[in-house]
Parts: C-alpha cells; sequence; structure tokens
C-alpha cells in the first residue's frame, strides 16, 4: 500500500440489487465515458495494509438499508448517489469500525451509494426519484476491504482500485 492509500470498507450489496442498481450505473458510466464499478456504500476505511475482516467485525448480519433520497454534490466522490436512512444497525457497524486500531476518519460518515464519479452526464444531472432505485430497502450481504488512492479525484484512479479481502455477513434472523 502507497503513502495515499487506505484500505476503505465496502458494503456489497446482494446479486439483486447489485443488478438493479447496475443497469443505471453502467448507463451513466458509458454516458459519462467512465468507469463501471460495483455498487457499494463505503463505511470508513483502514490504514492497516492487511486487517482481518472478521477480526474486526466478528459476526454480523447482513443489512437492509432504506434509500430515502438521491442527491448531488459538487464532490468527485458524492456527485451524484443515494442517501440512506440511518439505522441502528448501520450506525453499530460504523461504530465497531471507528474502534478498530487502524481506522482513519476521513470526513463526516453520511451512508450513501455513488451511481457515478465526476459529473453525471446531462441525462442524470436532474435525477429525482426513480422508482427502480428508491421503492426498496437495499440489502447489503458483504464487507469487501478495497486498495484504493486518496483523495479520489479522477476516474484514473478508480480504474485503479483492488479488491484485497472480503467477508459474507450471516443471513440474519
Amino acid at each position: 500500500m502507497s503513502p495515499t492509500s487506505v484500505r476503505s470498507v465496502w458494503l456489497i450489496p446482494r446479486a439483486e440489487d447489485t443488478a438493479r442498481l447496475k443497469r443505471t450505473m453502467d448507463d451513466i458510466a458509458d454516458k459519462q465515458k467512465g468507469p463501471q464499478f460495483q455498487p457499494h456504500s463505503s463505511i470508513g476505511s483502514l490504514t492497516s495494509s492487511r486487517p482481518n475482516l472478521s477480526d474486526v467485525f466478528g459476526t454480523i448480519s447482513e443489512l437492509d438499508l432504506v434509500p430515502i433520497e438521491i442527491d448531488r454534490t459538487d464532490s468527485f466522490t458524492m456527485s451524484l448517489f443515494i442517501r440512506f436512512e440511518m439505522s441502528k444497525a448501520l450506525s453499530e457497524l460504523r461504530q465497531t469500525l471507528e474502534g478498530a486500531d487502524s481506522f482513519k476518519a476521513r470526513r463526516v460518515f453520511d451512508p450513501h451509494l455513488s451511481l457515478c464519479y465526476g459529473p453525471p452526464p446531462e441525462a442524470y444531472a436532474s435525477i429525482a426519484k426513480p422508482a427502480e432505485l428508491l421503492d426498496q430497502p437495499i440489502r447489503f450481504d458483504q464487507i469487501w476491504m478495497m486498495d484504493i488512492e486518496v483523495p479520489v479525484v479522477s476516474h484514473a484512479q478508480v480504474r485503479k482500485w483492488r479488491k484485497v479481502g472480503s467477508l459474507a455477513l450471516s443471513a440474519g434472523v
């Protein structure tokens, strides 16, 4: 891991939700001439080069996150995104990550799933409440550890992201 890299911890949607999200995300990426990437919600970063996800999280259950809006900012990594309602389970998961020795606080936790990086194409500039993105909770059933260079400011950086670990979440009760 280079000095400008971190281990970003991502929640990954189950296959059905990934497929539903990818249709929109890949369409945006094609129009934007940007990279296609795995739908995910980043829950934080660690500085350790090889943290063991099981040691950090123990046994946790799948999470259902409720989408509340589609929003935009001028930030490259939050240019067009789905914002999630903060749940007790998500808050506890974040607190668990914050308790890890190598936790790296980079910004205020704002649970979301980016639909693209960088300015969205004009066709998506005024996206409002498309039913296929906001009509149901999104279930997350994996955690991935990603090697990423920060700050993320270019599509070239996104194309270099590399998965370095994963953890399947239990189905719960």
